[in-house]
């Protein structure tokens, strides 16, 4: 396999002086390696002093060599735009926050419950992960409370609170000593 000769576009002085700007935060660590690159520090000593892999290393040496300073920038990554448009996206939203109706049996949505809505409104299929992180970008937590029967009485609940609690458990009576472990004499500490 043919490896691409390291070429140093910047001196290290000036990746120093770009290393304390805060326009340039988040490549941080990039400009270090690169640093040390320069100074001819083995790939393997740069990744253990950054915590990164050395295929990390090479990987940014190679951007380095092709694009200069620009090839330690992040670059913007691809996905998909996703299966709802805004305004879907929106109501699908207002369906959350609303939660089920009265006559559903639910006491809130779970994510196979929004799939099937999804399907049946928009017909969009989502996979269990799909759907996951359109609610995760919703910044939506799975956190809820606990769900109350809607045949609970508030008022017969408040007077269970207030009503004084008697001991339902038996206390034991203190012997004095403790009848488990080994057998010693009392304050000698030696075994009987």
């Amino acid at each position: 396999m043919a490896t691409t000769k390291f070429i140093q576009h910047d001196t290290i002085k000036s990746l120093k002086r770009k290393l304390k700007l805060k326009d340039y935060g988040a490549a941080r660590d990039r400009i270090r390696a690169i640093i040390m690159i320069i100074k001819d520090y083995p790939y393997r000593e740069i990744a253990d002093n950054l915590g990164y892999s050395i295929q990390w290393v090479k990987k940014l040496a190679v951007d380095y060599t092709n694009q200069g300073f620009e090839g330690l920038m992040l670059k913007e990554r691809g996905g998909s735009e996703g299966f709802l448009n805004p305004d879907q996206y929106m109501e699908l939203c207002r369906i959350v926050l609303d939660g089920p109706g009265e006559g559903e049996l639910l006491s809130r949505y779970r994510i196979s419950d929004l799939i099937e809505i999804v399907k049946k409104k928009w017909g969009t299929e989502y996979s269990v992960g799909g759907m996951h992180g359109v609610l995760k970008r919703m910044k939506f937590s799975h956190i809820t409370t606990r769900p109350q029967n809607p045949k609970n009485d508030p008022a017969v609940m408040e007077v269970w609170k207030k009503k004084p609690k008697g001991s339902s458990t038996r206390k034991r009576k203190s012997t004095g000593a403790l009848r488990s472990g080994s057998k010693t004499k009392q304050g000698s500490g030696k075994k009987a």
